[in-house]
């Protein structure tokens, strides 16, 4: 039967995958009647950096780089058909060992439902690096990013744990391998692999942190692609608010149980997103100086964008720097000037600050699918602020209370 043949095959997987294989097809069975997970086993794609060439600092290691759509791929096979007194054939041979793969691989298909009776077929591929015994995931046509911090500090960004590094380091010709894991890898060893994959790994500091369990990780891997998802729209809807903003009036749009914390016919509406653009670090200046190292290394690959709004000659843009597990950690925005003319003073900018980033949780509503939206919120707090900052008359020490809006004067104060 079916079922006989999967459990012969299951059998020939080493025990990492074993245990993850059987936790997965667990969940699977548990859930059988909604059918929308799907687990299998098929054979593994060689170690490859999607990166640019240089990135990862592999070099040459057997391995086949990932095309476009992945039919190139094939595993790597430590070398076989070198021959045995070469120098190089051995260097290579050493080199194509640390990131060899087990022949087998674990295969998930995860329909995750999205409004309006929708739904997104999420990929997951698990494969096991042999020699260092760590489980990576990649997921299809999706960032790596987009599986970072399902748990808070699990950025999967080096080996989990530090017999792998070892085992990296001893790699190379005379034990001259790196110790850092391919950053431009899609191939991700996180933590939480490694629980399902039933590997211990020791925390670099001593933490009280949540303990995964199967369902839980399913769980956020859900909730991170109907924000993945979310985001991809708000993003979208952004640029297009700032391109119609000349005959549009360039509001900010918010989910639809929100509308009622954003009050309409304020001053707001002559404020419009005049632009709206993605930043890179790399620019000049680099938009990381405007915010603080994070001490957690959440800002470690987060995205830059910039928003404009204009009225008249006046504009104040808001740079945001936006983490890879938004909106688990709230937009971060910084305002600032870019004309003299009359607006908002660098003081009135300062309270918006404080407004946007230190009382988000005011920006959405009991529908969970309204965190999803708090970029947007965030950017229609500002644009209506700016609308009554002219007008707002500050009274004594400023100690940075939460804005309310005053429907009688028709502006935000404090």
């Amino acid at each position: 039967s079916e079922t006989t043949e999967r459990k012969k095959t299951a059998r020939r997987l080493t025990q990492p995958l074993y245990v993850l294989f059987r936790q997965l097809d667990a969940v699977c069975e548990a859930n059988a009647v909604e059918g929308k997970m799907k687990v299998s086993i098929v054979d593994s794609l060689g170690f490859s950096a999607t990166g640019q060439s240089g990135d990862s600092g592999l070099g040459k290691r057997g391995r086949t780089e990932m095309e476009d759509d992945g039919s190139s791929r094939k595993r790597s096979k430590g070398g076989r058909g070198a021959s045995p007194g070469s120098l190089s054939a051995a260097q290579d041979a050493a080199e194509v060992d640390v990131f060899a793969m087990d022949d087998q691989a674990v295969l998930l298909e995860l329909r995750v439902p999205l409004e309006g009776e929708k739904e997104h077929l999420l990929t997951l591929r698990f494969q096991r690096l042999t020699k260092s015994d760590v489980v990576t995931v990649e997921a299809d046509k999706v960032p790596a990013s987009m599986l970072a911090c399902l748990f808070p500090g699990d950025t999967g960004a080096s080996y989990p744990k530090s017999a792998s590094v070892h085992a990296a380091l001893a790699g190379g010709e005379a034990g001259s391998g790196d110790a850092h894991y391919p950053p431009g890898s899609a191939a991700r060893p996180f933590v939480w692999v490694q629980w399902l994959a039933g590997i211990a790994c020791l925390p670099e500091q001593q933490t009280t942190q949540l303990e995964p369990s199967t369902r839980a990780i399913l769980q956020r891997i859900e909730t991170r692609v109907r924000t993945s998802v979310a985001l991809g729209g708000q993003l979208r809807s952004l640029a297009d608010c700032a391109a119609a903003s000349a005959s549009a009036r360039g509001m900010v749009q918010v989910h639809p149980s929100a509308t009622a914390l954003f009050p309409t016919g304020s001053a707001s509406s002559a404020w419009t997103l005049g632009a709206w653009a993605e930043l890179a670090e790399s620019d000049h200046p680099s938009p990381t100086a405007l915010f603080a190292k994070d001490a957690a290394g959440r800002s470690k690959g987060a995205r830059y964008f910039k928003a404009t709004f204009k009225l008249k000659l006046a504009a104040v843009e808001a740079v945001i720097q936006l983490g890879h597990d938004y909106p688990d950690t709230a937009p971060t925005v910084v305002l600032q000037r870019t004309t003299t003319e009359p607006g908002a003073s660098d003081s009135d900018l300062r309270d918006m600050e404080v407004e946007v980033n230190g009382h988000y949780d005011e920006l959405v509503t009991e529908d969970p699918a309204s965190w999803d939206f708090l970029l947007c919120h965030q950017l229609r707090r500002i644009q209506e602020i700016l609308g009554g900052a002219a007008k707002g008359k500050r009274r004594g020490r400023n100690r940075r209370l939460p804005m309310s809006y005053s429907a009688r004067h028709g502006h935000y104060h404090r």
